[in-house]
C-alpha cells in the first residue's frame, strides 16, 4: 500500500471478469458476422438467379428465407452451448455444496 492507495498483483479477483466479457463479446460479434454473412449470400444467390431467369423476385425471397434459417440455426446453435455450459456450472455448483 502506497499513499493510501493498493495495488493489484496478477491473478487477483478484481480482473477476472475481462477475459469472461471477452469471450462473450467475441461469440456475439461472430454470431453477428454469421448471420450478416450468411443472410447476404443466400439473398445474393437469390438475386442472382432472379437476374438470370429474367427478372422478379422469387428466387431473391426465397435466399432471403434461407438466410432466415441459417440465421435461425446459427442462434439454436449459441443457446445449445450457453445452456449447456450453465448446466455444468450448476452440476458443479450442486458438488461443491455437497
Amino acid at each position: 500500500m502506497l499513499n493510501g492507495l493498493t495495488t493489484q498483483k496478477p491473478g487477483n479477483e478484481r480482473g477476472r471478469g475481462n477475459g469472461d466479457f471477452m469471450r462473450k463479446a467475441s461469440q456475439a460479434i461472430a454470431l453477428g458476422s454469421n448471420l450478416a454473412v450468411g443472410m447476404g449470400l443466400f439473398t445474393f444467390l437469390g438475386y442472382y438467379v432472379d437476374h438470370k431467369r429474367g427478372g422478379g423476385f422469387f428466387w431473391t425471397m426465397c435466399g432471403m428465407g434461407l438466410g432466415l434459417l441459417y440465421g435461425a440455426y446459427e442462434i439454436w446453435k449459441v443457446i445449445r452451448v450457453l445452456s449447456s455450459n450453465n448446466d455444468n456450472n450448476q452440476n458443479q455448483n450442486d458438488l461443491i455444496k455437497k
